[in-house]
């Protein structure tokens, strides 16, 4: 051998290579690589032999898309969250493509599916469907290097492949992975263009902004819905709406024609069945309208529940919504029903609006309570944002009707009032320009959309029925539905309840207290004790019944003085809060 080291040489070099093809070909029998293109969509999925030398799926895939490349391994599988708030590994099992689409199926009945079908400005999207105890699925993710990152927060990161610019969304978004939770709100990729790409900054200083231009707009409102409510009542009262006439009788006591109004109201609704508790402080008939409160009360609760349930933040437009909150803001449910607000993922248009509606509300009486849902006005305010355009100065909201004034409205309402808490200028010009658009044409709106446009954007009217929060035994509310611009509940160190009710001097109204413990049939208004009496409001005095079952009071105040006090002489309590 010594004298043919070339042959030593060559001999070695074929049993290498021998040993080296050999363990490439065993490794090609036992794994292998299946790929496929949809479109711009490249997909890579493993596969191994198992015991039954059967090639069957490992959990391991790479997808890319745009230079997003969302991949599971074995060291970095996709992930879910149970029901019971654990987290666990979930195992890919199998695979499905078709013309535009590629679905990953996992144990557990979860799937993921990468779709390349557009859909309006989605160019593509990472879908989920789960079983119901799966809360939420995790995707690893990376940038090939061909992709260049500008911008990103929690929601979107901006890319640029080459010369193209894209969005990517998702409802969760870290810099490595992304949380689905819902089949309602997939990731997903939209082309984007910076020049195009409206923003609320890009209003300030158009005409609609100002505030001048929209008190204006408010006051020519305020003066039409009274008017042409008016002469509805007068030639067609039956199709004016209980709602309508609480703003005919609101906006015509700030004037002082709180009885004129409550006259120029039709005998046949009064005393007809289109009223419900709403109108009851204006009316009385307070024992039967009190049920129809208990009703809408009892549909909150469970329309609440559902609504945690199911994920829906469509909870968030109920009429009513936000009294609720307030009403049983110490209670679980409503820390669930806050919570699923923050984790439900992105809500839509509507959804949003809403949501930046009930945070002004809930906040301006509690705001330890709206803290909950401060980490989504900005999300509400982008995807406000998100449907929004501007083109010779005038804006629009995307996809929505420019006769859907109301749509306008609300999101307007919205955007000022959040704009006003947040401290967020921008909002506030694009709020006032998208009511001020709406309110163009209030010349020419009916009765009903401008009673409505009212409900929505007259807040400081306390003539309007509403609630009022007086405080809380424990976790319990004691509130007031009223038309009274102020009342105040308060214990004295005698332990006795004083309740201070501002309203005009001469003029009766009607209040439901609810949560108001016994008193024993001890009550004392305007200095003198009180007997109940069931025909308490057809006297030209105040007077009271009490409903021990659900500690209902039911007051008719008759004012001698702007400020009337009740006392009621209940058992002593320590755990009431204001």
């Amino acid at each position: 051998m010594r004298k043919h080291p070339f042959r030593k040489f060559i001999g070695l070099l074929l049993l290498t290579s021998v040993i080296l093809i050999g363990i490439f070909v065993l490794q090609f029998k036992t794994q292998s690589v299946i790929t496929r293109t949809i479109g711009s969509l490249h997909v890579s999925i493993y596969q191994k032999e198992n015991e039954q030398h059967q090639m069957v799926v490992k959990n391991q895939f790479e997808a890319e898309y745009k230079g997003i490349v969302f991949y599971c391994k074995e060291e970095e599988p996709v992930t879910a969250v149970n029901s019971s708030g654990e987290k666990i590994n979930l195992e890919l099992t199998d695979w499905n493509a078709e013309k535009k689409s590629l679905s990953l199926i996992f144990e557990n009945g979860t799937e993921i599916t990468f779709d390349t079908a557009k859909h309006e400005e989605t160019l593509f999207s990472v879908g989920l469907s789960k079983a119901d105890s799966i809360k939420s699925v995790t995707i690893p993710y990376k940038f090939s290097g061909s992709s260049k990152i500008d911008t990103s927060d929690s929601t979107r990161i901006l890319i640029y492949e080459k010369k193209n610019g894209y969005e990517f969304k998702s409802p969760s978004l870290s810099s490595s992975s992304i949380t689905i939770s819902s089949s309602k709100n997939p990731a997903v990729v939209r082309a984007y263009n910076p020049v195009q790409k409206f923003a609320f900054t890009q209003l300030a200083g158009l005409p609609g902004t100002g505030t001048a231009e929209y008190n204006s707009s408010i006051k020519a409102l305020r003066s039409l819905a009274v008017s042409k409510i008016s002469a509805a009542l007068a030639s067609q009262p039956d199709s004016v709406s209980e709602m309508e006439i609480a703003v005919f009788v609101a906006e015509s006591s700030l004037s002082g024609k709180f009885n004129e109004a409550i006259d120029e109201v039709p005998v046949s609704f009064r005393n007809g069945t289109k009223r419900t508790y709403f109108t009851a402080p204006y009316f009385n008939n307070l024992a039967s309208m009190t049920p129809s409160l208990d009703r809408h009360i009892s549909n909150l609760v469970s329309m609440t529940d559902n609504a945690i349930s199911r994920k829906n933040l469509d909870i968030f437009t109920i009429d009513g919504i936000s009294d609720f909150i307030l009403q049983e803001k110490k209670t679980n449910r409503i820390r669930n029903l806050l919570a699923m607000a923050v984790s439900a993922g992105t809500p839509n248009l509507t959804q949003a609006a809403a949501i930046l509606n009930v945070y002004e509300r809930i906040y301006s009486a509690a705001p330890e309570t709206a803290a909950s849902l401060t980490s989504l006005t900005e999300t509400c305010a982008s995807v406000i944002e998100d449907n929004c355009s501007l083109k010779n100065e005038v804006i629009s909201l995307n996809g929505v009707p420019a006769d859907s004034l109301l749509t306008y409205i609300q999101t307007g309402s919205a955007l000022i009032e959040a704009g006003q808490i947040e401290g967020k200028p921008s909002w506030c010009d694009a709020g006032r320009l998208l009511v001020n658009t709406a309110l163009n044409s209030v010349s020419s709106m009916n009765f009903h959309m401008l009673a409505s446009a009212y409900q929505i954007l007259i807040k400081d009217n306390q003539f309007f029925p509403h609630c009022d929060i007086l405080g809380y035994y424990g976790n319990s509310a004691v509130w007031a539905w009223t038309c009274a611009a102020d009342i105040t509940y308060k214990i004295d160190e005698e332990s006795i309840v004083n309740i201070n009710i501002d309203f005009p001097l001469s003029y009766s109204h009607y209040i439901i207290f609810k949560g108001v413990p016994t008193f024993h049939g001890q009550i004392e208004i305007q200095q003198q004790m009180f007997r109940t009496d069931s025909r308490f409001e057809t006297y030209n005095s105040s007077g009271y019944v009490y409903l021990a079952d659900d500690e209902t009071l039911l007051i008719k105040s008759r004012h001698k003085s702007q400020k009337e006090l009740i006392r009621l002489f209940c058992d002593p309590t320590a755990n009431f809060s204001n």
